[in-house]
C-alpha cells in the first residue's frame, strides 16, 4: 500500500513521453496524497484512477480470513478526491458508475497533463 502514486511518478520521470496510469485504492492513495502537490509543482503528469470504496480492503480481507468476519478499523472516511486534486491544480473527474465512462471513454488519457 502506498506504492502506486510514487511509482507512477518515478516511471513518468524515467519515461516522460510515456502514458503512465496509476490504478490505486483509496487507502493506498491516502498514504501518498502529498505526492500530488510535488508532482503538480514540477508538472510530472500521470493519470490516476482511485477506486474509492472507503475501506482498507486488503486489511478487511485478512481479517475475514484470519478472524472469521470480525473486522476492526477497516472503514475510513475519505476526502473529496476531485476537490483535493483541483486544489492542487490537477484536472479531475468523478465517475460513479460504469456508464459515466461512456461519456469520456479515454478517461482523461488524451490530456498531456495530470489527471485524477
Amino acid at each position: 500500500m502506498g506504492y502506486g502514486l510514487p511509482a507512477a511518478i518515478g516511471a513518468k520521470v524515467a519515461q516522460p513521453d510515456a502514458l503512465v496510469i496509476d490504478i490505486d485504492g483509496d487507502a493506498s492513495s491516502g498514504m501518498t496524497l502529498t505526492e500530488l502537490a510535488t508532482a503538480s509543482q514540477f508538472n510530472i503528469g500521470v493519470k490516476i484512477i482511485v477506486l474509492n470504496n472507503e475501506e482498507l480492503s486488503m486489511v478487511k480481507q485478512s481479517q475475514n480470513f484470519f478472524y472469521e468476519d470480525r473486522y476492526a478499523h477497516t472503514h475510513q472516511v475519505n476526502p473529496d478526491f476531485v476537490k483535493l486534486a483541483e486544489s492542487m491544480r490537477i484536472q479531475s473527474r468523478r465517475h460513479l458508475a460504469q456508464q459515466d465512462w461512456a461519456h469520456q471513454p479515454d478517461g482523461g488519457a488524451d490530456t498531456r497533463d495530470w489527471f485524477l
